[in-house]
C-alpha cells in the first residue's frame, strides 16, 4: 500500500489518489484502536470474574477449615492439659 502511494500519488502526483490512500491507511489504523481498547476492556472484566470467583471458593475454604479447626480446639486443649499434668506428676514422683 506504502508503495502504491509513492508509486501512484507521489511520483505519478495524483494528490487525490493520496488523500485517499491515506484516508484507508487511517482508518485500519483507528479499527486497530478501538480493538485494542475493546480487548483491554474484555481483558480486565473477564479478569475481574475470575478473581471474584477465586476469592469467593478461598473464603468458603477458610470458613471450613476454620469451622473444623474451632471443633478440634477442646480436643487440643485436652491433650495438651493431660500432658502438662503428666509431666508435673512425673516430674514429682
Amino acid at each position: 500500500m506504502t508503495a502504491n502511494l509513492v508509486d501512484k500519488g507521489i511520483i505519478g502526483k495524483n494528490l487525490p489518489y493520496i488523500w485517499q490512500t491515506g484516508g484507508k491507511m487511517l482508518l485500519v489504523s483507528a479499527l486497530g484502536l478501538l480493538a485494542a481498547f475493546g480487548n483491554i476492556y474484555f481483558a480486565s472484566h473477564k479478569a475481574m470474574q475470575v478473581g471474584q470467583r477465586l476469592r469467593t471458593m478461598l473464603f468458603a475454604k477458610v470458613l471450613t477449615f476454620s469451622d473444623d479447626v474451632s471443633l478440634m480446639q477442646p480436643a487440643v486443649t485436652l491433650v495438651f492439659s493431660l500432658t502438662n499434668v503428666g509431666i508435673v506428676f512425673w516430674a514429682a514422683a
